[in-house]
């Protein structure tokens, strides 16, 4: 068994399956559910130092004042934009926001602050509202504490080919690390007098693969029904250390242990969590002393410190 073996979500799920007491099928479907389970809490335990991302971008819009985020952000740190020094904006609370300004908020100027200002309803991620409403274009920066994603083994979805065409890239519902996936189809015709034909998959990327149909269709349409599987290793797909796996196993294993109503069940979670947060303390405590090495100039050579106008209140 290679490294990697043991970092897989099958790995894991076999081990947790293993402390719970059973391997057969259904109980390591379950396990992949408990480390999900172990995951989310994980993310609620703190801001952990592999989840920080830093210059984030995106663009501003004359006359736009709201901005959806990149995917997977929890938590905004900074948010800024570069002029002749690194201009931060100030984060202002939304209600309060909205009390002040119960009109249609119109000035427009570079932006000093911003607001959280909810979620988008297409896609879920976080929107900003900048004020003053920009205006002109700015490279915006931010830095943010990712999510931990959940793992997932299996994707599935359909594609159609028009009649006459061969080939068809299909766009995968997530972009993976890799290209290491297995994929099965099945493909069906609208006409029942068309020609049976054969599938056949000649490329595949981290967040697309290319399908081929054999002969080429005729006058019907052909759907083609993909099932995708693959073994993600958890420090790839989450970014996280060696050493926290194990305790994603504990926490997943203690999880397991209450549906199992176990009298265990409370010690081991206390055990599992008292671990995590003691790995956790010593995460913040490395940035914190790399932060103290860092000769940093005065914060007002990169940050402004704008003022709310009068009209804001205390």
């Amino acid at each position: 068994m290679g490294a990697q073996d043991i970092f897989s979500l099958s790995a894991i799920a076999t081990q947790v399956a293993q402390n719970y007491g059973s391997t057969d099928d259904i109980t390591i479907a379950k396990a992949k559910k408990w480390i999900n389970r172990a995951l989310l809490r994980m993310n609620e335990m703190g801001d952990w130092s592999w989840l920080m991302v830093f210059d984030a971008t995106f663009n501003t819009v004359s006359g736009t004042e709201s901005y959806t985020l990149g995917a997977g952000v929890k938590k905004i740190y900074a948010l800024y934009y570069q002029d002749t020094v690194r201009r931060k904006l100030k984060l202002v609370d939304d209600r309060r926001f909205r009390e002040v300004f119960t009109y249609t908020v119109t000035p427009q100027g570079t932006p000093c602050w911003y607001r959280l200002f909810g979620r988008s309803s297409s896609n879920g991620r976080r929107k900003v509202a900048l004020y003053p409403i920009p205006n002109a274009t700015l490279a915006m920066y931010y830095d943010y504490r990712r999510e931990i994603p959940l793992l997932n083994d299996i994707e599935t979805g359909s594609a159609t080919l028009s009649n006459g065409v061969a080939t068809k890239t299909v766009t995968l519902a997530n972009t993976y690390y890799d290209n290491d996936y297995d994929l099965s189809l099945i493909v069906t015709s609208s006409s029942s007098s068309d020609p049976a034909v054969t599938a056949t998959v000649t490329s595949q990327a981290v967040g697309s693969f290319i399908v081929s149909l054999s002969p080429t269709p005729g006058t019907a349409n052909y759907s083609i029904a993909y099932t995708l599987t693959r073994d993600p290793d958890v420090r790839i797909e989450c970014g996280m250390p060696d050493n926290l796996v194990d305790c994603l196993i504990e926490l997943a294993t203690a999880i397991s242990f209450r549906e199992l109503d176990d009298s265990d069940y409370e010690n081991a979670m206390a055990e599992a969590v008292a671990r995590c947060r003691a790995l956790l303390a010593e995460d913040l405590n490395e940035i914190d002393d790399n932060i103290r090495m860092i000769p940093f100039d005065a914060d007002s050579a990169y940050f402004a410190d704008p003022v709310l106008p009068p009209q804001y209140g205390d």
